[in-house]
């Protein structure tokens, strides 16, 4: 069970970001101009609710202005570790880098109409169900059964009488419908970093000097992010879905049985926590509203194309008010935008300040419809967690990767490097040659980081005199500097960030371990202690390639083909309490 959701002591909650006002809008929130609450729902007047939250400083800048003055005061620690794994996306079907949305919500079709008189007729209330229904219903296809966009522009000469349109003119249609208008900004050619914020203005990007325009004046590449309160608050209209999300309100603990995240200690501990931004506290609890929404994040690398190295990087958000069974399906996922690549990010920051932005802002509320209620209320919602593998979970938390000095982010061990070799590794107890300068560590009782140290170590790197010091004092500390995701209130530093099971466990652990029977894991010998599998078994090994594979043998045939397999049983008694274990990490409960 990953820390932040046992029941284990924690440190006290202490958020950090600056205070808001939810009245000043900004370009995103419950007044966004495509918002579906715009044109669906009443007016709110001058109603209580509107009224609220009037403190007259401004919404978002003001949060963010704290992060943004310690970018611009402090040193930029790039993450370019682990740049084997370039990211790229792939270019649209017209070479361009804008991944299939249109900069603007209105354009221009492929036959020079435009495509705001395309749409002209959906404005006319006279037939406007009907013609909305009728263009709903072009892509449809596509997305369900995944046809290739070269194939649906084909459908169009293929049956001509049926008045398809172009495969982009139809993702036009479907947006002005939908109301759901990306946010475009621009980000250098080489994906390094986004410029919004306080790099809004630079012309050039801070870690490969690449010019932010070409020669026509023109963003290189942009990066396409779609507001998620309007889609949030869309849900609220769905009487269907409003049953399904009161899963967390109804849910009830148990404290003999650890079942769900929120049977955890962080939410708990924030459910008798009042909200507090910026070291003002607000008059409200964290999900003290059976409306409020918990949600988490998550991120990671992917190649979208066959025999490709290149990978693009979304940045999805889990509705976790849904059940266990339902909250990670793919309809029910929302992608917030796609991070194009073609390398990995180095500041991979600058691409959450619009989330962190719409999060803030739905920390203290944003006006929504309740369709079983039939009014308005205040839509509250809060992050619980951040997940992806280790390196996109680094990249959250700007800290040092895996293979760093301080490698871990759930504690403080320092890892060492063998004499020759420029692989870091972290034993228990340390070679002899080195154990009068290194520490023994107790697996039981681990130096635990906590929320202030890690933001003081943070803190400390961002405030360096120098690069070349504040290098040297990420190397110590394995913090890279402040992150962004930091000025969520409900967010708890390193807790908040659990690992994920699937990468420690099938992708290291378990992978790691088979290839150290067959004497295929990097140098290290066996020093004739009878570990090495017989041939039959290392032939068995060899035959799982990917996680599924590797899983299935783990804990259904690994045990049966090992029993005789060690020259020494001591091995095979070992493997199976390590099979015993894994079995207990995949239950549906925990007591």
């Amino acid at each position: 069970m990953p820390v932040a959701f046992g029941k284990s002591n924690l440190p006290p909650f202490q958020p950090l970001a600056a205070s808001l006002d939810r009245n000043q809008h900004s370009p995103i929130g419950n007044s966004w101009p495509g918002s579906p609450m715009a044109v669906n729902t009443p007016a709110l007047g001058n109603s209580s609710i509107n009224n609220q939250y009037q403190d007259g400083s401004s919404l978002v800048h003001r949060t963010l202005e704290v992060w943004g003055e310690q970018r611009v005061a402090g040193w930029q620690i790039a993450d370019d570790e682990g740049d084997s794994e370039e990211e790229a996306l792939g270019k649209g079907e017209d070479g361009s880098d804008e991944g299939g949305w249109p900069s603007e919500p209105v354009g221009t079709s492929e036959n020079g109409e435009s495509s705001k008189d395309s749409t002209k007729g959906l404005e006319d209330e006279e037939g406007a169900d009907e013609a909305e229904g009728h263009h709903w219903r072009h892509p449809a296809p596509k997305m369900e059964d995944m046809i290739h966009e070269f194939t649906f522009d084909d459908l169009r000469h293929a049956f001509p009488e049926s008045n398809l349109p172009s495969f982009k003119a139809a993702c036009r249609q479907v947006q002005y419908l939908s109301k759901y208008q990306p946010q475009t900004y621009d980000c250098c050619i080489n994906c390094c970093m986004c410029y919004v914020g306080v790099h809004a203005n630079l012309t050039h990007c801070l870690h490969c000097q690449e010019p932010r325009l070409d020669a026509h004046s023109k963003p290189h590449k942009k990066f396409n992010y779609i507001p998620f309160i309007p889609r949030l608050t869309a849900l609220y209209s769905n009487p269907e879905m409003v049953e399904k999300m009161q899963y967390r309100h109804n849910f009830q603990s148990n404290e003999a049985i650890t079942q769900d995240l929120y049977d955890g200690m962080i939410y708990n501990s924030l459910c008798s926590t009042y909200v507090n931004i910026g070291g003002t506290e607000h008059p409200h609890r964290f999900f003290e509203a059976d409306t409020d929404i918990a949600l988490g994040l998550a991120t990671d690398g992917f190649a979208p194309f066959c025999n490709c190295k290149q990978t693009c990087r979304p940045i999805l958000v889990y509705n976790l008010n849904l059940p266990p069974d339902e909250r990670f399906l793919m309809e029910n996922l929302i992608c917030v935008g796609v991070v194009p690549g073609p390398k990995k990010p180095k500041d991979f920051n600058s691409f959450l300040y619009p989330f962190v932005s719409e999060s803030l802002e739905l920390a203290l509320g944003v006006d929504a419809y309740h369709s079983l209620r039939q009014c308005m209320f205040l839509l509250r919602t809060y992050l619980l967690f951040g997940g992806g593998d280790m390196p996109a979970v680094a990249m959250m938390m700007l800290m040092k990767r895996h293979n760093g000095i301080s490698p871990c982010c759930m504690c403080k061990i320092v890892a060492i490097c063998h004499q020759g070799s420029n692989t870091y590794y972290v034993p228990l107890c340390p070679p002899h040659t080195l154990s009068r300068t290194l520490p023994t560590y107790n697996p039981f009782n681990f130096p635990i980081c906590d929320h202030d140290g890690f933001l003081k170590d943070a803190c400390h790197v961002q405030m360096a005199p120098s690069q070349a010091e504040a290098d040297q004092r990420a190397r110590d500390s394995g913090v890279k500097g402040v992150p962004i995701l930091s000025h969520i209130p409900s967010l708890i530093f390193p807790h908040s960030f659990p690992l994920d099971l699937m990468h420690l466990l099938w992708e290291n652990l378990i992978k790691n371990l088979l290839d150290f029977f067959c004497r295929k894991f990097k140098d290290l010998d066996h020093d004739e202690e009878g570990i090495e599998l017989s041939k039959l078994c290392g032939r068995q090994l060899e035959m799982q390639h990917n996680t599924n594979m590797l899983s299935f043998w783990t804990l259904f045939l690994g045990p049966i083909y090992l029993e005789q397999a060690f020259a020494s049983p001591r091995f095979y008694v070992h493997f199976v309490e390590l099979v015993k274990l894994l079995n207990l990490c995949l239950q549906f409960e925990l007591q």
